[in-house]
């Protein structure tokens, strides 16, 4: 039986010209997991609902996204809630499509796959 009192982690690193976020998830036991779209890769401090973008409730999947004259564009199913404090480093646009217009977006070679699958060797070292 796993050790559900251990978190998983997932953290990729998107570059947006010369800056830099990161999408990071975070999971414990049978019913906590959360995914952010954060300036930091602290895997200790997610969610933080000043600095990051939350998405509420299961990992949002799909998630595909491009870049585009310095803006981050994200295909969702759900948006993310934005940072309280109202400021992040890059400008994102969140475009949520129903799965037939993921369908579509599948074939345009502008538009990536954002995977996020958790890594083992992932820790909070606080």
């Amino acid at each position: 039986m796993p050790d559900l009192s251990v978190s998983s982690y997932g953290r990729v690193r998107i570059a947006v010209g010369e800056k830099e976020v990161f999408l990071k998830r975070a999971a414990s036991g049978l019913s906590i997991d959360v995914t952010v779209l954060s300036p930091s890769d602290d895997l200790c401090k997610t969610p933080n609902s000043q600095t990051d973008y939350v998405f509420d409730g299961a990992p949002p999947a799909p998630l595909y996204y491009k870049v585009e004259n310095g803006t981050l564009i994200l295909f969702v199913s759900y948006a993310a809630k934005r940072p309280d404090s109202g400021e992040f480093p890059v400008q994102v646009v969140q475009k949520e499509l129903n799965p037939l217009e993921f369908t579509e977006l599948k074939k345009r070679p502008d538009v990536k796959l954002l995977e996020l699958p958790f890594d083992n060797r992932l820790r909070c070292s606080h």
